[in-house]
Parts: structure tokens; sequence; C-alpha cells
């Protein structure tokens, strides 16, 4: 099924609605044809360049049966290798807990359909720019995701709302949206991860949450909390 003229996730929204099997990830093609028209499709286009398009973290799933707000927390999980890489960025441990918990649900073998490995689901391209050898283990995993992270809240300052959506979907698309994009994959994924922070934030840490770790606010484009599903 092929789809033009549209953003990769509006195309990646039409891919999922119109899957035999909706509850399966969906792959999501993406390329110029001869005329220079953007194309997406979930069929690798054969004899041209192509972007395979992330689509398929915890958070963002239609369909996960999950209630967010009670969902168990990881508080004491991987607890070194969070602090050294929140140290290291200057970011407070909580949004890196939530992220994780988000993209992967702390499974540090997990792989999506697209490519993406481990705790903070590095895509391939990332991990290349980031210098890392192995996106399966876990010090090296939390470290880049940590990194990129960084990267787009400060790329969109005092927006975490925006930044989330650019970790998710690509900073492209927010700038392309200028904002949370519209599409109800990344809104929850972006709601999710943020009901995430507050639970994070407010139970009880084994370690105290670093001095120096910047707070975050809720931007103002913030969309409802999640609630289940």
């Amino acid at each position: 099924m092929t789809v033009q003229g549209i953003s990769w996730l509006g195309a990646a929204l039409f891919l999922l609605n119109h899957s035999f099997c909706a509850a399966e990830p969906v792959l999501v093609y993406q390329y110029k044809d001869s005329k220079g028209i953007t194309v997406f499709t979930d069929k690798a286009p054969a004899g041209t360049r192509f972007l395979l398009r992330k689509y398929d973290c915890l958070a963002c799933r239609v369909q996960a049966q999950l209630d967010w707000t009670t969902t168990p927390l990881f508080l004491t999980e991987y607890q070194p290798q969070i602090q050294q890489a929140a140290r290291l960025q200057q970011l407070d441990p909580a949004l890196l807990r939530a992220v994780i918990h988000a993209e992967s649900g702390f499974n540090p073998k997990a792989r999506s359909a697209s490519g993406a490995l481990g705790l903070m689901q590095i895509m391939p391209a990332t991990a290349r720019e980031l210098g890392v050898a192995d996106s399966l283990n876990v010090a090296e995993n939390i470290r880049a995701g940590a990194a990129y992270l960084k990267q787009q809240l400060q790329r969109f300052p005092n927006q975490l709302g925006h930044a989330l959506a650019a970790y998710n979907a690509g900073p492209e698309t927010v700038r392309q949206y200028q904002g949370v994009p519209p599409y109800t994959e990344t809104q929850r994924y972006v709601s999710r991860v943020q009901l995430l922070l507050q639970r994070y934030r407010s139970a009880s840490l084994p370690v105290p949450a670093l001095a120096a770790a910047p707070p975050f606010t809720t931007p103002a484009d913030s969309i409802p909390a999640a609630t289940k599903e």
C-alpha cells in the first residue's frame, strides 16, 4: 500500500489503519519518486534510496492496553548507568526513566521492527552519529539516548513536549508543525512520557535526583494527561 504527498506520521497512521494486523508494528518506507514526490509505503522500494521510519515504541501504540497512571514503575533498574548519563548531560534522572519506560518498558534487549535497539530505542543512524559500538549494551544505550534527548532539549529550549516529540518522531517533524505534530501516536507518546515523568518524580527514588539537574516545565501546548486506553 502506498500514499503520497503527506507527512511520514500521517502516512504511518494511514498504513496502520489499513493494515491486516494493526496490532503489529508498521514499517514506513519514505522515498522520492522520479517526479520528486515524497512517497510512503509499507513495502521496501527497489532500486532507490529510502528512509525507514520508527513507528513502534511502547508508549506511542494506539492499542497499548496499559493504564499509565498505575502501571508499575522501575525505580531501581540500571541506577548507576542512569545516574551517570544524567550527570553527564545535566538531565533529570526521572526524565530518563520516563523515556526508557515509554520507549522499551525497561527491556534492554528490545528490538523494534524499524531497527531501534535497547532501552532507549536507538536507531542505527543515531548510534553511528553518537559513536555507539553496541546499542544493546546498557551503558552505551543510555549514554547515547541521554545525549540525543539533550540535543532535542537544546533544539527546543523550555519546551519539553516539543523535545519529546522530536526524540520520538524527529526534529524535522516538530519544526514542520511548529510544535507537537497533530497525530494521535505522537501526542499519546508525549502525554504518556510527561505522566511517567510526574510519577517518577513523585516516587521515593532510592537515590535523590541530582541537584544540578535543571527543572523541566510542562509546555503551554501540553496535551491532557494520559488515561487508560
